[in-house]
């Protein structure tokens, strides 16, 4: 009995020894800010220490190759960065006795930082594993905040650079207002408008090709900037898409942009906004000059004033199929429908103008499907097709069924995917099937049901084929269904608000 107790104990000091080092490493994370490669190899010593750890190494990943911060890691071989990428993130594997094995450090994203390698007499305890998982996801956030913290200081200091050497060229730079979002030169101090403080984003000129003359921000995003600017030669109002120059980081993907976006400059449709002119400056920003609106998006005209009456679905359906026609009329498909991306032009009286945007994530028919070749999911998942979430390969169908997803909404006011959770919103593209329109607003006819049900047909060889002509006949059914259908005040009454 005295034996037992004096092993109980003895593990007990054990367990408290290990909780208060994990303790330790979970408070004295802050101080990894200041000094990353310092922190990890104190707080390695210690849980080498407290594990009773052969060999501890810590590595950070520099470039395509792993350096050794501990002395531990001076005498054992440098893992494998390309083996360690496809390790789940967090993930701590198996740690069998007398061999060295290696866990991934991962920051919060997932994208790996470094790397530990340990070697041990004996299997983890329990406790003693949740002092390894800690300390290698604490170290994994803090090599991953060094990173960013070096990335920006180096984006901080090339865009000085740039705007320096844009100085010294006599070339004014922009600045943006960051209250009223106007524009301005780099030598105004404040705003002349609203007071509010002045920001350079990037190193851009303030008139673009000494022609474009910014003069407010309409949006921004992770793929770049829209503004607003004017054509001083030929006295014309545009909108510029600045696109950042990481999302186009290799020779193919520029060429396939310019390509793409000579192709939608050909797509000489009414409902399709028209794009003017597109290049590269000189820090490899790409732009796209196209024609300025002024109105709403579908989604902000929805959230406003709510579902729209049959006639007023019917001029958005016939307008935008029509021009999705003809964009797959030039090879193109457009592959992220979404209310968003539709856009509603303020205009006089109750004539209804609609025009498709951001052809951004356009390809060529025949391009490779709804993933890229990373991985990432390409489209809006609430708006995909079946074969979008499938990662199939796509053709003009995928942009019927998306337009349907778009109407059946605007028509009834419901979403069809109403999650913002990646997983189950594929699961419900994938698996769910439709209530019939009708189900939702009353008075609608069969054949707008059947019309709408078609193009959300799961199979896509179940699908019309011709989505200019599907939109014909879904306009003439939605007409047809008239006063009837009507539930709300509808889009043109509710266009004051929309505009305001």
């Amino acid at each position: 009995l005295a034996s037992a107790n004096v092993r109980l104990e003895k593990q007990a000091r054990e367990l408290a020894l290990v909780q208060e080092k994990l303790a330790r490493i979970l408070d004295s994370a802050p101080q990894a800010a200041s000094d990353v490669e310092g922190w990890a190899v104190a707080m390695a010593g210690e849980v080498r220490r407290a594990l009773g750890a052969l060999e501890l190494g810590v590595f950070a990943l520099r470039g395509s190759a792993f350096e050794a911060l501990s002395s531990d890691g001076d005498g054992i071989p440098p893992p494998d960065p390309l083996k360690l990428e496809a390790t789940a993130s967090g993930e701590i594997p198996l740690v069998a006795p007398n061999q060295r094995t290696t866990i991934p450090l991962k920051g919060p994203t997932g994208q790996l930082y470094g790397a530990l390698v340990i070697l041990l007499p004996r299997a983890l305890k329990e406790d003693e594993r949740r002092l390894l998982v800690g300390f290698a996801q604490q170290l994994g956030g803090a090599l991953e905040m060094k990173r960013l913290r070096s990335d920006l200081h180096a984006a901080a200091a090339s865009r000085a650079a740039s705007l320096r050497e844009y100085h010294e060229r006599g070339i004014a730079t922009l600045q943006i207002c960051g209250a009223c979002s106007r524009c301005f030169d780099h030598t105004a101090t404040v705003c002349t408008l609203c007071g509010g403080e002045l920001h350079s984003p990037r190193a851009v000129p303030f008139k673009l090709l000494d022609r474009y003359r910014f003069e407010n921000l309409l949006g921004q995003g992770g793929m770049g900037m829209v503004l607003a600017a004017r054509d001083e030669r030929l006295e014309r109002d545009v909108a510029i898409k600045l696109i950042k120059p990481d999302q186009l980081a290799d020779d193919r993907t520029r060429v396939r942009f310019e390509q793409e976006a000579r192709t939608i400059a050909r797509i000489a449709h009414r409902n399709v906004v028209a794009v003017f002119d597109s290049g590269e400056l000189e820090d490899g920003t790409a732009y796209l000059v196209m024609e300025r609106l002024e109105g709403c998006d579908l989604a902000s005209l929805i959230a406003l004033a709510g579902p729209g009456r049959p006639e007023e679905v019917a001029a958005l359906v016939r307008q935008t199929s029509a021009a999705l026609s003809a964009a797959h009329g030039e090879g193109i498909i457009h592959r992220d429908i979404k209310p968003q991306n539709i856009f509603r032009e303020a205009t006089a009286g109750p004539r209804l103008a609609f025009k498709v945007l951001d052809f951004g994530l356009a390809k060529s028919l025949g391009a490779e499907g709804g993933l890229t070749l990373t991985g990432t999911v390409v489209g809006t998942p609430a708006y995909m097709s079946p074969e979008q979430v499938r990662g199939s390969v796509l053709d003009a169908r995928t942009d019927l069924y998306s337009l349907a997803v778009v109407v059946y909404e605007a028509l009834t006011g419901a979403r069809l995917v109403d999650t913002d959770d990646i997983g189950s919103a594929f699961l419900t593209v994938a698996t769910s099937v439709p209530l019939a329109p009708s189900a939702l607003a009353a008075g609608l006819s069969k054949e707008v049901d059947a019309l709408l049900l078609a193009a959300l047909e799961k199979d896509r060889e179940r699908r019309p084929h011709d989505i200019a002509a599907w939109g014909e006949a879904l306009g003439a059914a939605l007409e047809a269904s008239g006063d009837a259908a009507t539930t709300t005040a509808g889009w043109v009454a509710g266009s004051l608000i929309a505009f305001d």
